[in-house]
């Protein structure tokens, strides 16, 4: 058994299909979810620690907190 995962990245073409999907998709929760993800690169573990409370709707911007340092940035 191996401690290492090996991350595969889609293919451009397969992005390309995937988001078309998603612009369809019925449940648009979790397609905007998916979508979020894809464009801005996070891992789960940082997607689901997110709260509106990191969203600035007028500004445009997500803040994202470290845990180890407890410093912020903004996407």
């Amino acid at each position: 058994m191996s401690f290492y995962q090996i991350t595969e990245f889609l293919k451009n073409d397969e992005l390309i299909r995937l988001m078309e999907t998603l612009k369809n998709w019925p449940n648009k929760m979790s397609s905007c979810f998916i979508q979020f993800a894809l464009y801005t690169g996070l891992k789960r573990g940082e997607m689901f620690k997110l709260t509106w409370e990191d969203v600035d709707l007028v500004r445009k911007t997500v803040k994202l907190k470290s845990p180890k340092d407890k410093n912020c940035s903004c996407l």
